[in-house]
């Protein structure tokens, strides 16, 4: 036999459902920045400044022409 609709029930629920796709949505956004080490963290600042300054017609060097470079 079918159970009547409850409205609150219903919108309990839902209520929590929500919050817990909330959660797990604040939990994936955030969780990168929390791992990354003060290495990895300055690296990246130093890629985006770079990017930053880099003239707009400016190509990506090949793998060759990286692997051909000593450092």
């Amino acid at each position: 036999m079918a159970r009547e609709f409850e409205p609150v029930r219903f919108f309990v629920l839902m209520g929590l459902a929500a919050f817990l796709v909330c959660g797990v949505a604040v939990f994936c956004t955030h969780r990168a920045a929390h791992g990354r080490t003060a290495e990895e963290r300055a690296a990246y600042e130093i890629g985006e400044k770079a990017g930053e300054q880099a003239p707009r017609d400016a190509k990506l060097p090949t793998d060759a022409e990286l692997n051909s470079k000593v450092f």
